[in-house]
């Protein structure tokens, strides 16, 4: 047996991302998705655990945060895109939250 590509999930992915990250067809993705009962179109994004167990579902074998750099990873955090009219938009950093003891 063939050893087990190694994935390292540590955010949640749309199912494009999923797809390309696992080197799969986003059809498979989804269709994958849909057998869990799970519907989520190309551009959703999917759970951190459901990606991971789908990665494992798929034959890959998920890598700690131990391991040496060599298998591919999607742990780059980014902003969320929201699409609107046609166009994407960029969400800004949410500002950190007060502590309720401070006083303007």
């Amino acid at each position: 047996m063939p050893p087990r590509k190694k994935v390292k999930i540590v955010n949640p992915l749309t199912a494009k991302e999923l797809a390309d990250l696992l080197g799969v067809s986003v059809t498979s993705v989804i269709k994958s998705l849909f057998k869990k009962g799970i519907m989520r179109t190309v551009h959703q994004i999917v759970e951190l655990e459901t990606a991971r167990s789908l990665a494992v579902d798929m034959g890959y074998q998920l890598s700690d945060d131990d391991d040496p750099p060599g298998g591919q990873t999607a742990g780059v955090p980014k902003k969320p895109i929201i699409p609107e009219g046609g166009h994407e938009v960029v969400l800004p950093e949410p500002e950190p939250e007060r502590d309720s003891d401070e006083h303007i």
